[in-house]
């Protein structure tokens, strides 16, 4: 009996044993849900080879050194597997990619892959599907709904700690979203169990979310930086690009956040140390991190290093330009090889079946051959007009939208220039009307009883003064309907002048920023742009009830950001239309005729946002 126990004993351990030395998929999958490449790579190696081994390989890769577009040999099949469901992820995740950005076909791909692990019920694999499903949603803010319903779903596969943080971390964003109220408690408690996990990019990404919380909804802007920091130690420790990607951005905004509180040398500590996670081809974000540089030691007037950052961010904007043409040449030659070897093995299919066709085919084909050419060709000439009618109808179509468009723009301008006629007609009826009509009575009075007055040179010099005064309104009036954007000093001169002006004869304090407006813009863009931060500062003193704005100005590369804010009492975003009266719908035409974006975010009492992109 016993030598039988000792013999199971030995063969439970081998058994045993042998599964931990021959992983398989799920466990690589495992440990990329919590960023563990070495262990996945580790993994990856004992397998042995397939196209599956290289399809894990590829998403192992894409955790280390991001998305590529690497060919992986075809093995298609509508049959639920797990290559299926690793290619359909793989498909999903290039068209997110950066020089792709197909989100409908992204979502397409990610919930087959989800129908295919459901069906193999792999609830590894169902969850590293979940785990790429909620980060998209949450990135989309119209499929607020679908993320709350799909988070819900992934609740019925919880296994580990991480997916318990996941489910918390994803659940509440709807809610803090729409009701802009702060849930770090929740997130604390999300963060607590983990606590002993390895998962450094969850526990980076919930430290992240309750700083912004501190920050956005507490008002406690000591523990957000606290928070934040902690994200960004997070990031340091976490492998492959989602570590390095994060630790450049949480580095460099609080180096800009404490430069703006004129914190220059703990600013500069966490932007060097946004530098050294760079990597060394991302010049993208080596330009970011050098423009901030520069900002910081322009606060500190140190000439050398401005200039020298300078030269550093034009270079690395230089390269990154350079980088994406030669990834759109790669791409187009990949393709382009792709496409010549289907062509080539098409033609191959094609010769060998041909030669497989017998006498007996060949002579039923040339009997039916000329029934079936004249179908073909009544075929193809009915589709022919088909198509022919289509393009027409499309023709029209488009024809009919352009003009639609075009009504848009010219009404969009007649309604501004209709606006400020209105509003010139309102200074000089109440500013000059008044000064004009009391000239006027002086000199009929003075005409009358020019022989009755005593001293008439009294009366001459006052109407002389009424005289002067209702010039320098004119003039007044014109000078701040050019409001110095056509003088010589420009755009931003002007909204600085704007700025002060409002600050001196209100209780509201307007702030100017700017970063990059080194060039002047063409006169009539610079016009448009100061009529449109002038009618949102209008909108801001007229019914902001506002203490406190500011108006930032940044340009970099192609496009002028104009970002308007106030701390007043806010509106319902949902209810623009009922808000005529602040000519939001005008703004909004001017800058889509500059073929620009606009966003409104505000709520009530949480003051208004607006934030304008516009291609310069």
């Amino acid at each position: 009996m016993n030598k039988i126990l000792n013999i199971v004993f030995i063969f439970f351990v081998i058994v045993k044993s042998l599964g931990q030395n021959n992983p398989d998929f799920s466990t690589i999958i495992e440990s990329l849900l919590t960023v563990n490449i070495t262990e996945a790579n580790k993994n990856s190696k004992l397998l042995p080879d397939s196209i599956e081994k290289q399809l894990v390989q590829w998403h192992i890769d894409t955790y280390n050194y991001g998305i590529t577009d690497s060919i992986v040999p075809n093995k298609s099949t509508n049959k639920p597997s797990l290559y299926n469901i690793l290619q359909l992820i793989k498909e999903a995740d290039i068209a997110l990619s950066k020089y792709n950005r197909k989100d409908s076909l992204a979502l397409e791909k990610y919930s087959l892959a989800l129908d295919h692990a459901k069906t193999i019920k792999d609830t590894a694999f169902i969850r590293f599907t979940y785990y790429k499903l909620l980060p998209f949603f949450f990135k989309n803010k119209q499929a607020l709904d679908k993320l709350t319903r799909h988070t819900n779903q992934f609740k019925n596969y919880i296994k580990t700690p991480t997916d318990e943080a996941m489910y918390a971390y994803y659940i509440n964003v709807e809610e803090f979203l729409t009701t802009e109220t702060s849930l770090a408690p929740i997130y604390l408690k999300a963060l607590k169990k983990i606590e002993h996990s390895r998962n450094h990019h969850l526990k980076a990404l919930i430290n992240q979310i309750i700083g912004t919380q501190k920050g956005a909804y507490e008002k406690q802007k000591d523990s957000a930086l606290y928070y934040i920091e902690k994200a960004g130690e997070h990031y340091a420790k976490t492998e492959g690009i989602l570590g390095r990607n994060g630790v450049v951005t949480i580095y460099n905004n609080i180096g800009v956040a404490l430069n703006s509180q004129g914190k220059y040398q703990e600013a500069l500590d966490f932007l060097y140390q946004a530098s050294k996670n760079i990597p060394e081809s991302n010049y993208r974000n080596k330009s970011y991190n050098y423009f901030a540089l520069k900002q910081v030691y322009n606060n500190l007037k140190n000439t050398d290093s401005i200039y020298s950052y300078s030269e550093k961010e034009k270079e690395a904007t230089k390269k990154f330009k350079e980088y994406e043409n030669a990834i759109a040449l790669s791409d187009i030659e990949t393709k382009y090889k792709v496409a010549e070897t289907e062509k080539q093995r098409l033609i191959e299919k094609a010769a060998k079946e041909k030669s497989q066709k017998t006498s007996s085919i060949l002579g039923i084909t040339l009997a039916l051959g000329s029934i079936i050419a004249f179908l073909i060709y009544r075929s193809t000439k009915r589709k022919q007009r088909i198509a022919e009618q289509e393009k027409e109808l499309e023709i029209q179509k488009t024809t009919q939208i352009l003009k639609e468009k075009e009504v848009e723009t010219i009404n969009a301008m007649i309604e501004g220039q209709e606006k400020e006629r209105l509003r010139l007609a309102g200074e000089l009826h109440d500013n000059l009307g008044s000064t004009l009509a009391t000239v006027r009575m002086q000199v009929d009075n003075l005409e009358r009883n020019l022989d009755k007055v005593d001293n008439p040179k009294d009366l001459l010099q006052k109407t002389n003064s009424l005289i002067n005064e209702a010039y320098n309104k004119v003039r007044n009036i014109s000078h701040d309907r050019n409001s110095g954007v056509m003088a010589k000093d420009g755009l931003l001169p002007a909204i600085q002048k704007l700025a002060k002006q409002i600050s001196t004869v209100n209780q509201l304090q307007i702030d100017v920023q700017d970063f990059g407006l080194e060039n002047r813009l063409s006169n009539n863009l610079e016009i448009t742009i100061f009529r449109i931060v002038q009618e949102l500062t209008t909108n801001i003193v007229k019914h902001a009830n506002a203490s406190e704005a500011s108006i930032s100005l940044t340009q970099h590369d192609d496009i002028l950001n104009i970002i308007v804010e106030d701390n007043g009492q806010g509106f319902a975003v949902g209810k623009l239309e009922e808000k005529e009266g602040m000519g939001l719908g005008s703004i909004e035409r001017r800058v889509e005729h500059l073929e620009g974006t606009m966003e409104v975010d505000s709520a009530l009492g949480k003051g208004t946002s607006v934030i304008i992109d516009i291609p310069i």
